[in-house]
Order: C-alpha cells, then sequence, then structure tokens
C-alpha cells in the first residue's frame, strides 16, 4: 500500500515476529530491533502468554520471578550457558513431552486460576520494558488491541470449578445431555433453559458459554449471545486466544506510559463493528481458526493501520476521501504480493490439517465443522488442476518484476513448480531465492530436495554442507544429508 501511494520513496517492512513467542522474547526482540533505526515499529502480542515459554504448567503452583526469568534467558543466549544445558540435557532420561491431547489437558488452566494474575503482571512489565526500549530510541510505536476469533472458534479446552460436588457435577452433565436433544429437536427455548441451569452450577465451564452464545444467537438475542461469545473465550482453559483481561492490561500498560510517540489502536473493536462481523462478534471472515488471519483480515487491518501510519511518519497525506480513493485494492494487492488462489488453496488446505489435531479436538462439534470445512474446500478448489498452477506461477513471476529483492516471491513459486514435478523451474526459482537469501536454511534444504528430485546429488550435497557450515546441528539438514 506505501509503495502503491509514494513510489518515489523506499519503504521496507522487516517482520519480526514468528509463531509462539509471548512478551519474554518480544522484549529481547525490541532491544534488538532499536540498533537498525527504524522509523516505526508496530506491535502486535499478546496471544501465548497463558500457553507460551514460562507459563504455568501442570506441577507448578506459582511463577517464576521476572528476574529468573531473564537471567535463564540471558544464560541461554550465551556459548557458556548453551554449553551448560546440552550437557544436562545429555545425562536426562527423558524425552521431550509430546504436544498431545494428553499433554493439553495437564496443561489447561482455569479461568480463576490465580496465576493467571501473575501472567497478567509479567506482561505488563515486559511491555513496559519494550515501550520504554523503544521510546529511548525516541522512535515511534504503534501498538494494536488483538483480535480473536470469537465467533466461528468453540474454546479449545473447559474445566469445572474447584469445588464442584459429583452430585453438581452429574446434575451438570445431565442438563448438558438434555440441552442437545432440545437443539436437535429444534426447541432452542427448552435447550436455553437447560443450559442456563447447567450455568448456575457452573459459571465459568467455556463450553456452556458457546453453546448458549449460538442459540441466543438464533434467537436474536444479540446483546446476549454477544456476552456469552467474549465469556467462551475468557474462560477457555486452553488460553490460545488473548483474553478481555490481556487487551485490558495492554491498554493501560500503553497510556501508562504517557508518551506522545506511542499510539494505540483498537483493533478489536474496530473488527467488531465490522460489516463481516456477525452481530459484533469477529469470526471466519478474518480468522482461519482462533487467531490467525486470512488474506482478507490481513488487508482489513492494514487498511486500518495505513492511516495511522501515514500521520506517524508525516507522510503527504491529501483529504481523507481521497486518500480512501488511492489506497490499493484487495485484489491488487495481492498481485503485487504475488498471492493468488492456488496459494490460498494451500493455505487453506494446512490449516485444515493443523485443526484436525491437537489442541483443537476437544472443541464442540470438531468432527462436523472439520466435515464442512472439508466439503468446502473441495467446492472452492478441487477442480485446480496443472493449468491453474501454471497460472499461479505466472502471477508470482509478474509480482517478481515489480519486486525483485523479495526473494519470497522465487520460493513460493518454487513450491508451486514443485507440486507440477517441474523440478528444474523449481531449481532455477529456489536458485532466485537462495542467492537473495543466503543464510536461509529453509530455501536452502528445499533446493537440495530439488535436486535430488532430478538427479543433481552432488549439488544437493554441496547445498546441505553449506548449511550445516551455517548451522552445524541442523536436525533437517543432518537427516537430508544422511539420506543421500
Amino acid at each position: 500500500m506505501l509503495k502503491h501511494r509514494y513510489p518515489d520513496r523506499t519503504v521496507e517492512v522487516i517482520n519480526l515476529a514468528m509463531r509462539g513467542i509471548n512478551s519474554h522474547m518480544i522484549r529481547g526482540i525490541a532491544e534488538e530491533c532499536v540498533q537498525f533505526d527504524p522509523s516505526l515499529v508496530v506491535f502486535y502480542g499478546g496471544n501465548n502468554e497463558l500457553v507460551g515459554w514460562q507459563a504455568p504448567g501442570p506441577d507448578s503452583t506459582g511463577n517464576q520471578s521476572l528476574e529468573r526469568i531473564r537471567f535463564q534467558q540471558r544464560l541461554r543466549a550465551s556459548k557458556s550457558g548453551q554449553l551448560l544445558r546440552s550437557m544436562v540435557s545429555s545425562f536426562r532420561e527423558t524425552a521431550q513431552t509430546e504436544q498431545d491431547m494428553t499433554f493439553f489437558h495437564a496443561h489447561r488452566l482455569h479461568p480463576d486460576d490465580p496465576r493467571r494474575h501473575l501472567v497478567l503482571d509479567r506482561y505488563s512489565k515486559n511491555l513496559t520494558d519494550t515501550l520504554r526500549v523503544l521510546n529511548q530510541k525516541e522512535i515511534p510505536v504503534l501498538v494494536g488491541s488483538v483480535v480473536t476469533n470469537e465467533h466461528d472458534c468453540p474454546p479449545l479446552g473447559s474445566l469445572h470449578a474447584f469445588n464442584l460436588t459429583d452430585e453438581d457435577r452429574a446434575a451438570l452433565e445431565q442438563s448438558l445431555v438434555l440441552a442437545g436433544e432440545a437443539e436437535t429437536n429444534g426447541n432452542l427455548e427448552g435447550a436455553i433453559k437447560a443450559l442456563k441451569s447447567a450455568l448456575e452450577k457452573d459459571a465459568r465451564f467455556a463450553e456452556i458459554h458457546f453453546r448458549l452464545a449460538r442459540l441466543f444467537e438464533q434467537t436474536e438475542d444479540v446483546v446476549s449471545s454477544q456476552l456469552h461469545y467474549r465469556q467462551a473465550r475468557d474462560c477457555d482453559a486452553l488460553p490460545f486466544r488473548a483474553s478481555s483481561a490481556i487487551n485490558a492490561t495492554l491498554k493501560q500498560t500503553v497510556y501508562s506510559q504517557g508518551s506522545q510517540k506511542i499510539t494505540w489502536v483498537d483493533l478489536e473493536g474496530y473488527l467488531k463493528n465490522h460489516p463481516l462481523s456477525p452481530h459484533q462478534v469477529p469470526g471466519s471472515a478474518f480468522f482461519y481458526e482462533h487467531v490467525h488471519f486470512r488474506f482478507n483480515g490481513d488487508y482489513i487491518i492494514a487498511s486500518y493501520l495505513y492511516p495511522h501510519i501515514q500521520q506517524i511518519l508525516d507522510l503527504p497525506r491529501k483529504e481523507p476521501t481521497d486518500e480512501a480513493v488511492e489506497l490499493l485494492s484487495m485484489v491488487d494487492c495481492a498481485k503485487q504480493m504475488g498471492y493468488n488462489p492456488v496459494l490460498e488453496a494451500m493455505m487453506v488446505q494446512s490449516m485444515i490439517q493443523l485443526q484436525k489435531g491437537p489442541p483443537f479436538l476437544d472443541q464442540v462439534d470438531h468432527s462436523l465443522r472439520m466435515e464442512a470445512m472439508e466439503k468446502d474446500f473441495q467446492k472452492r478448489y478441487g477442480a485446480f488442476g496443472s493449468t491453474h498452477f501454471q497460472g499461479a506461477i505466472r502471477w508470482i513471476q509478474d509480482a517478481m518484476q515489480s519486486h525483485p529483492e523479495d526473494w519470497n516471491l522465487p520460493f513460493l513459486a518454487a513450491r508451486i513448480a514443485a507440486r507440477l514435478k517441474s523440478y528444474e523451474s523449481a531449481i532455477t526459482l529456489a536458485s532466485k531465492a537462495r542467492d537473495l537469501m543466503p543464510h536461509a536454511s529453509l530455501i536452502r534444504i528445499s533446493l537440495a530436495h530439488y535436486l535430488v528430485q532430478s538427479g543433481q546429488m552432488d549439488r544437493a550435497r554441496s547445498e546441505l554442507e553449506y548449511v550445516l557450515k551455517l548451522y552445524p546441528n541442523h536436525p533437517q539438514a543432518l537427516a537430508a544429508l544422511k539420506a543421500l
């Protein structure tokens, strides 16, 4: 969008995010970030505080102090600390725990668990230090509230109240059965009555709230529906989604800084009031599953941030209505980025596969939703063939003409060519990506695979050896070299 609007300016966006990180890691990223004197930093984080690194575990009675955690981080970052850790690990007989449903059942966290408040306190302190680091260098920061899928993502886990008696548990479970039968028979009011009875026994059981939300929505009780969708998310015992408390802490921490260099934007409020949010509850129009945006969601968020970024960077601006006309459309954005229906299909397919495994298996109506997703996928993408794949490669190659420095474009095209078993083409494209990003192990390992498929073993070995030269213990590179 910025390149389109300001073609005479150099615009570079560096993505410092990655899956699964939380504020403990983000603080360290910010400290490294300031060394490169960015014109603006966009902060979006809060989904992994209660389930990520240093989150409360099943055997912990409390949380480690922030000082201890940061000492561990410094130790892990040092060569001596890494050596010590590898020596200790070699004496341990316990294998790394697989993150299956047994693991996630053990790591569920009740919504009233007091350790949640300790996590919020650490989150606020990490965020304060992150903003202070940027503020000391007078680097502008744009901070957005965290948006999650409330409408179409049932809770990943539910836990009963600590003091629930066996009698009340039995009554609750009976109420859930009666609610299910009533809903199946079209008796929505009866289902609501049964779920309300269950809620009287256990007001923090996430599944009850989600089922009530759906029923209230069908009976057009919008206010009650909104309330229970929100409660379903906030009571989730596997809190992979940022809660209301996380967003409240985020906003309070930002405003407590009292800095004109920090801009707060309410992304959650914006999407809640967007026409694509049914009854003001964000859902699958924006998200693949619980938190990851579809391209449509990315574009809508970017469009909202765009004028804020213009203002923060003091870029030349016209009247708002004229600026809106000049804003690059979603289709044109997709073309510029090489994003096409084949890549969309690949992304959707991978997200469906993701949701077929842990930690999604305990969700309400999981099998029915997976079946619906599969049917929708076949309806939209089932007819794709070699013609569509070849067209997708040309689409990406057109984008490469406009953005010759973007390594991701030839790498994406190489992956599609490999699906067509056009390995010579995949090698050419992956080699271009490698030359633009020579230290990236994923590109070289993929290139080695294409070389093997075309019978060029020596070249494949050379690529893998280069990866091991950079990263001596790289597991994928070692495995691929052994296979040769």
